[in-house]
């Protein structure tokens, strides 16, 4: 079976960054604001207060990225493998991310928590090109595709590592 490696947020769904920071910290940021995956580092956030927000954020309905869901789909009835690979596991827990994936439809083969990373996998999508690095070398990976986001704009890849996509199309052509 093929495998695939996706990342939940920044990939397949969205956090509204100025609406949660608003709701949360009730200060005025737009997307463009958050340009370090950090956003205890690009916002001057302390960590447990950032932390204290996703473990809120995680479990609430997502705001799915266009064409994910269908693209998914068109994987998993295609016989890929599609693992999702997603910090979102240490909020919810593997079961609470399988429940919370099932509940608003988002197509997945299995959940993988850090110690169950299949041996091979065709093609890995993220927007953190930290965890695309550090999955390249815990498995053999032979497509590393960064999903660009404004944190992630400024990553040069000076070893050329990545192929970078701007949608779901283009990881489909990539695919």
């Amino acid at each position: 079976m093929r495998n695939i490696l996706v990342d939940l947020d920044g990939v397949i769904c969205q956090y509204d960054f100025p609406k949660i920071i608003k709701k949360h910290f009730g200060a005025e940021v737009s997307n463009k604001d958050v340009q370090l995956y950090s956003l205890e580092d690009c916002l001057g956030l302390p960590y447990s207060q950032v932390m204290d927000m996703f473990k809120i954020e995680a479990f609430a309905a997502p705001n799915l990225i266009r064409d994910s869901i269908r693209s998914l789909n068109w994987l998993v009835v295609n016989d890929w493998n599609v693992c999702i690979h997603s910090n979102r596991i240490k909020f919810m827990g593997k079961q609470g991310l399988e429940d919370w994936l099932d509940k608003y439809g988002i197509p997945y083969s299995v959940v993988l928590n850090g110690d169950s990373l299949p041996n091979y996998v065709r093609v890995a999508v993220d927007d953190y090109p930290s965890k695309l690095l550090k999955l390249n070398e815990e498995t053999t990976v032979k497509k590393l595709l960064l999903f660009n986001q404004p944190w992630n704009e400024m990553c040069l890849d000076l070893l050329n590592m990545f192929t970078r996509v701007d949608n779901w199309t283009q990881v489909m052509e990539e695919v």
